[in-house]
Parts: C-alpha cells; sequence; structure tokens
C-alpha cells in the first residue's frame, strides 16, 4: 500500500532501513524501475499518550496516593513523575518540591488544594509529551488535627514559622504558617537582582486558606540587627519590598511584591545581597499568622 510520494514511517519500520523505487512512464509506456538510496536505520519515535495516568488513594493529610501510568505508544522504556497542587476546578496548578516519584504522601500544605500529577513517558527516541491525570478531591486535614505549632498529621510549619489562634475546626494555624513558611522567597531566573529591577518586583502564587488579608515584606537587615519585637539596635530593617493582598473567600491568586524606592536603590549597586522575608496572613477577624525567612539574591 506504499504507492503514494509521500510514506509515514511505522513501528514495522523501526530498525530497518527505507528506500522508495520510482518509475517513470509516457506515452511509450513505463520506464525501467530505479531506486532511491536506502536511508535509516529508522529509529523508534518518542512516546505519545493515549490514555492519561490515573491517581489512587485518599486526598488527606498523611495518606499516600499512587499513581498508575496512563497508555502510551512506542514501548516506553521510563517514567518521570511530577506531583501539583491546584485548585478546586484543577488550575493554577505548581508543582510541589521534590514529589517526583511515583507515590506521594499529602502533606499540611496540600490542604484545601487538588492534586494531579504528570507522567512523562521516554525510550531510546527521548521524551512525549507530558500527560496530566484528573484532579482528586479537595485535601482534608487529618479527623484528629488540632491548633498549635504542629500538625497531627506530621507536617511541620517550616524553619522560622510561628502560629498563634484558633482558624477553624478544619484548617488549622499550622497548616496557613507552612504555606506561608513555602511562599516568603522567590525563586527561578525571575528571583535574579537583574530581573527584579527589570521587572519592579516578583510575582508568585498564594493559596488562601480561607478569606484574609496576606502580607509579604523583605527586609535587609543591617550588620547585628534581628528581625524582632524587642531590640535595642538603632538601626532598623530596611523594606526592600512589599505585598498585599485581601481574599474575599479561600483560593488561590498572584502577589506582586514590588520594590521600594530604596529596594531599587540598593539592588541597582548589589551584586549579592542579604534579605529576611516576612509573610504574615490574617484570617478574617482572627489572629494574624506569620513565617520568616532568611535568603539571598544574586545577580
Amino acid at each position: 500500500g506504499a504507492t503514494g510520494q509521500t510514506y509515514t514511517l511505522t513501528a514495522a519500520d523501526v530498525d530497518s532501513k527505507i528506500a522508495v523505487q520510482e518509475t517513470a512512464r509516457n506515452e511509450a509506456g513505463a520506464g525501467t524501475p530505479a531506486s532511491s538510496a536506502a536511508v535509516g536505520p529508522i529509529i523508534i519515535a518518542p512516546p505519545a499518550n493515549t490514555a492519561p495516568p490515573t491517581i489512587s488513594g485518599t486526598a488527606q493529610q498523611g495518606q499516600t496516593l499512587t499513581e498508575a501510568h496512563g497508555a502510551w505508544t512506542n514501548s516506553p522504556t521510563s517514567y518521570g513523575y511530577q506531583w501539583k497542587d491546584c485548585d478546586s476546578s484543577a488550575n493554577n496548578c505548581t508543582p510541589i518540591a521534590g514529589a517526583t516519584s511515583q507515590t506521594y504522601t499529602v502533606t499540611v500544605a496540600d490542604v484545601g488544594s487538588t492534586i494531579r500529577v504528570q507522567e512523562t513517558a521516554s525510550n531510546a527516541a527521548g521524551s512525549g509529551a507530558p500527560a496530566n491525570s484528573a484532579q482528586t478531591a479537595v485535601v482534608q486535614a487529618p479527623p484528629s488535627s488540632s491548633d498549635g505549632g504542629t500538625s497531627d498529621g506530621g507536617g511541620s510549619t517550616g524553619a522560622g514559622a510561628t502560629t498563634s489562634g484558633k482558624i477553624s475546626a478544619t484548617v488549622s494555624s499550622a497548616q496557613i504558617a507552612a504555606l506561608l513558611a513555602q511562599l516568603v522567597t522567590p525563586t527561578g531566573k525571575a528571583a535574579k537582582i537583574a530581573s527584579l529591577l527589570k521587572t519592579g518586583g516578583f510575582t508568585l502564587t498564594f493559596r488562601a486558606l480561607e478569606a484574609g488579608t496576606a502580607v509579604i515584606d523583605w527586609y535587609q537587615l543591617p550588620h547585628g540587627v534581628k528581625l524582632a519585637k524587642k531590640t535595642k539596635a538603632k538601626a532598623k530593617p530596611v523594606l526592600v519590598a512589599s505585598g498585599k493582598l485581601t481574599f474575599s473567600a479561600a483560593g488561590t491568586a498572584t502577589i506582586k511584591i514590588d520594590l521600594t524606592a530604596v529596594g531599587k536603590s540598593l539592588l541597582k549597586h548589589a551584586k549579592l545581597i542579604k534579605l529576611i522575608a516576612k509573610d504574615t496572613f490574617t484570617p478574617t477577624g482572627k489572629t494574624p499568622i506569620s513565617a520568616t525567612k532568611v535568603f539571598m539574591l544574586k545577580r
């Protein structure tokens, strides 16, 4: 059946060479067939997804989710995974750092989100286009979770995080503080000094577990000064950048952290600068919850 001027290679052609034979005709009849040089050997194409991966397990803090392979063409020999937190519609997904195996244990930071897994299949020809699973149900806190500095599901508030105040029956201050500790510092190429100066700040995605106001401040600490309520040092932390966003209900949104005039001046002349980020979320009508983290910016 391969008698057209074009031919689409198939799996049966892998490891073979391909040539084409051409026969020219005129009013007198057909000439002697001429064959092209052979090309090849033909290599297999990267995998192509025909059915997405699936997730089994309970969408609850402390529980383990397991990915089952989707259906792929061209005989995959290996798979890669990336678990993601998403909103209730499976949009606004953000990769979960370090969650790259076939199983994933749900943490306190996932509460209030849905979870998807992205699978990438590979063979000798390379990797196919990633395929995403459907989202899980909204992740719930365990029935026994309680308010306070730690979580019964094994999560932690992260370095520098502090908690106070009762939030609600299903959302604890520890859960909110864990999210704060993850999000207070910039990441990626957009967090370089040159990029910050070019854009005037940094935009990050923040997920609020309930209505309230998030405030993110970056400070430069003069030598010997600590970010504390009580300090005898005369010098004060210098506000380098600040961002604020009020949530009318639980959800995910972007927050722009804008450089201050002083911040722009500092970064303009800096090749390396040490800052401290302070992130505060104040649930509507409740006690503020804060997390702090020291980080470095490079040009």
